[in-house]
């Protein structure tokens, strides 16, 4: 895939990768809203205020905001957050697509 002036990727996607390229290029990827920062800030403190999940908090906040699934590698470090209206799915390692999704919670 390649945007006018710059070579973003060098080795060929799968298209729900290219996908995802193109939303955040075409501004499709949210911000993080107050709404969004306290409510991960109150997650990641119900999780046990692991260092760790900082990150993953703040994702699981944006996602249950926006009223979307997350969609992940690793559905274990976001379990903590499904008590709290994340929808989770896991998207095994050998997938390339989202048809192959199975859903965790």
């Amino acid at each position: 895939m390649r945007w006018p002036g710059t070579s973003f990727f060098t080795s060929p996607l799968a298209e729900t990768e290219a996908g995802l390229a193109r939303a955040f290029f075409e501004g499709r990827i949210l911000s993080v809203g107050e709404d969004a920062a306290e409510l991960a800030v109150e997650l990641f403190n119900t999780a046990g205020s692991k260092r760790r999940l900082k990150t993953d908090a703040l994702i699981a906040a944006m996602a249950i905001r926006a009223k979307t699934d997350c969609v992940t590698l690793n559905s274990a470090d976001f379990e903590p957050f499904v008590s709290r209206g994340l929808r989770l799915f896991h998207l095994p390692a050998s997938t390339h697509g989202l048809a192959h999704r199975r859903r965790v919670a």
